[in-house]
């Protein structure tokens, strides 16, 4: 798989050179790389660095960048990287000349050909500006397809613990006054209480927020806060961290 590395400040960054996918996140200082888990299961593949649906009024598609291999096939459909330094930092372009609908089921190189049909060329990219101890992500996607755009998930970056041992990871997260949770992985293992109660005639239930990132991430058996803000958010931001140190967006 041949990769495209940058360094600038304490971060090094590394991504696919054919499709554009986030390898690896490193911190330089303590060398630690934030992506630990690839999660490519083809059952519970989860689709880096974006996705996106896209409704023609009866039906909604997911897309998402083609699989690593199948650039080696095309070459046209690679993404184009670029960058070049800037006052506030590293500024990466990844551009995207395509993107497809077609869901992995299996790891077969010869597989890894999308179908031309679940293809649909695009006007889109991201960059990413690596400043000396952060990323600045964004996205452009020049919408001409004629239909109409329903979610936009990105950055997507899978498999995120600090440190070598993850149950020693805190999540803080701003549902209504607060949550934090120690060893987020595991939590997010656990079945989700459910609690029912009834007042006169009317009847209550809720659970503890556990809940489906999304249904296509469900279908995948992928769990996680799902929440918007603004709404039962407090703020747009949430920290995770271990004794030697966090991330925070």
């Amino acid at each position: 798989m041949p990769k495209t590395h940058f360094y600038h400040g304490n971060i090094h960054l590394a991504l696919d050179s054919y499709n554009g996918e986030i390898l690896a996140i490193r911190n330089l200082v303590t060398g630690d790389n934030l992506i630990k888990n690839a999660m490519c299961a083809p059952a519970t593949y989860v689709y880096q660095p974006f996705t996106f649906k896209l409704s023609d009024g009866e039906q909604t598609c997911e897309y998402h960048p083609l699989y690593s291999r199948e650039p080696l096939v095309s070459p046209e459909k690679r993404v184009q990287i670029t960058s070049e330094e800037t006052a506030e930092g590293l500024l990466i372009k990844v551009v995207f000349p395509c993107v497809t609908s077609q869901v992995m089921t299996t790891f077969v190189s010869t597989d890894f050909v999308c179908e031309p049909e679940k293809e649909l060329a695009v006007d889109l990219f991201y960059t990413i500006l690596i400043t000396e101890n952060g990323l600045c992500f964004s996205l452009n996607f020049n919408n001409n397809t004629g239909k109409v755009l329903e979610e936009m998930r990105f950055p997507v970056i899978g498999g995120v613990f600090l440190g070598e041992d993850y149950t020693n990871n805190y999540l803080v997260y701003p549902r209504t006054a607060g949550m934090k949770n120690k060893n987020p992985i595991e939590w997010f293992m656990q079945d989700t209480a459910e609690t029912f109660w009834r007042w006169n005639e009317y009847r209550y239930g809720y659970t503890d927020g556990l809940v489906s990132c999304a249904p296509v991430l469900a279908e995948r058996g992928m769990r996680g806060y799902g929440e918007v803000y603004p709404g039962i958010l407090s703020m747009s931001w949430f920290d995770l961290y271990n004794p030697e140190g966090g991330i925070y967006y």
